[in-house]
């Protein structure tokens, strides 16, 4: 059935019913259900009261990088008995989404709803048969392609939609956006949509999508934005939920994406390695490998942990997936006979129990790879912790102490710092009892280096980890 016919038929069936509460009810459920296919993120509530001159007939709500957001929505028979009652005027102020449930015959009234609109900046004006025909688009088609330009409108237009919306500009909206591959001019078009149908910040951050979709595509950017400026400039400042589960899994999925490592690390200024967690269940499988490797000198983690990788244990012809991907909640790749995984937050990695040190002189010609800062050895006879500055002065004192003290030394844990020419570079706790490496602000990079030396029974090779993150 037409979504058209569909959402009348649904809206006529609650205004028959016999009862002024099931007539409220089914009204708002009808409706409900379209917004909520329009945009499934938002959560819909319903307030007591039915057509008021000014207290909403529904809220949706939402979250925006951990900020909570709303915007009011109400009813009316019509866009026409809207714009004769001049509701749009009056609820200006509210930044208002209002929803006409009949469509009319005569299309008298639209010059005048564009007029008043024009005037209420940050009103949207439309009816159930139009968010339908833009809710009910179909966003995957089964074989996993995807329309970014069509899911960012869907997912935009109630949060920071402006005018008037009928069902020929929805038509219209739907069909312009629909392409898998953005193109040179359908990401023009999608500019001036941003502007004509978008306001303030959501209308901003649309034409940083678009402008992100260029760089991915490897397309020129736009000449310039409507002051000027060249629209390359946009792609700054944080990402928006939305932006990021839209975009991000769409651009990693797609193999004629640029891996570019400029590209990637512009990304880095927009999200974070937390941000990515949160969103594990749009990322999971997704090779992330261009992502993380053109940031990790930069992104913050706080916690890698290395685990055997018993894909590769259990099957001798089985390959290493060294692909840095969403492994549950966390990110992972696999290197030789082990795993190491990442997180933002320790507490996502918590470690083995009941694990054993390492011995003093197995680990000796690994730590050496690194600047050694700090050391506890633990022996049958005593337990003795070493720090100093310098890590020769570290092996200087290990020497001296194995001189005068004949016991075979085992390590819990080595602080170090990677041999580069940084010297700020934080130092990372190794805990070979837990099987972690945990820094604070320390680079992913620094983490996964140190996660190195945990393999140590079974050697992860220095090149090994650093194709990880190169």
């Amino acid at each position: 059935m037409d979504s058209s016919i569909d959402v009348r038929a649904s809206v006529a069936a609650a205004l028959s019913a016999a009862r002024p509460e099931d007539v409220i009810a089914g009204v708002k459920t009808a409706v409900a259900d379209e917004l909520g296919r329009l945009d499934p993120a938002v959560k819909i509530k319903f307030t007591d009261y039915f057509n008021h001159s000014f207290i909403p007939d529904m809220l949706i709500e939402w979250s925006d990088l951990g900020r909570r957001r709303e915007r009011r929505v109400y009813l009316r028979s019509s866009i026409g008995a809207t714009v004769a009652n001049e509701d749009v005027e009056s609820l200006a102020p509210l930044d208002p989404v209002m929803v006409g449930l009949t469509v009319g015959d005569q299309p008298d009234y639209l010059e005048t709803a564009r007029s008043q609109v024009q005037q209420a900046p940050q009103s949207l004006l439309t009816d159930v048969t139009a968010v339908a025909g833009i809710a009910r688009q179909v966003q995957d088609d089964g074989a996993g392609n995807r329309a970014p330009l069509l899911e960012l409108v869907r997912s935009s237009l109630l949060k920071g939609g402006r005018g008037l919306l009928t069902s020929v500009e929805a038509e219209r909206l739907s069909t312009g956006n629909s392409e898998e591959t953005p193109t040179a001019t359908s990401l023009d078009a999608f500019d001036e949509t941003a502007d004509a149908l978008f306001s303030g910040e959501t209308a901003t951050r649309l034409h940083r999508a678009a402008d992100l979709l260029r760089g991915g595509f490897d397309q020129p950017p736009a000449a310039t934005d409507e002051d000027g400026e060249e629209a390359s400039t946009r792609v700054t400042g944080v990402l928006s939920d939305v932006e990021l589960r839209v975009l991000l899994p769409y651009l990693l999925s797609r193999h004629d994406v640029t891996h570019d490592r400029a590209y990637w690390s512009a990304w880095g200024d927009l999200v974070s390695l937390d941000r990515l967690e949160a969103s594990w269940d749009v990322l999971e499988g997704l090779d992330l490998s261009p992502l993380i490797k053109a940031n990790a000198e930069r992104w913050l983690a706080a916690r890698s942990q290395t685990v055997l990788n018993s894909s590769v244990i259990d099957d001798d012809s089985a390959q290493p997936d060294t692909r840095w991907v969403m492994r549950g909640k966390v990110i992972g790749a696999e290197v030789g006979a082990w795993r190491i995984l990442l997180a933002s937050d320790a507490r996502k990695l918590r470690g083995r129990d009941g694990g054993s040190p390492g011995r003093w002189d197995e680990l000796e010609p690994h730590l050496r790879r690194f600047a050694l800062t700090g050391v506890q050895l633990s022996g049958l006879s005593r337990s003795v912790h070493v720090h100093a500055e310098r890590a020769s002065d570290v092996f200087n004192d290990v020497r001296s102490i194995r001189a005068n003290i004949q016991d075979d030394f085992h390590v819990p844990s080595a602080t170090v710092r990677r041999l580069i020419d940084d010297s700020d570079d934080v130092a990372v706790e190794v805990d070979f009892m837990a099987m972690t490496a945990s820094g604070r602000n320390a680079t992913i990079a620094s983490l996964v280096t140190a996660a190195g030396l945990l393999g140590y029974r079974q050697p992860i090779s220095v090149d090994a980890v650093q194709e990880l993150l190169s």
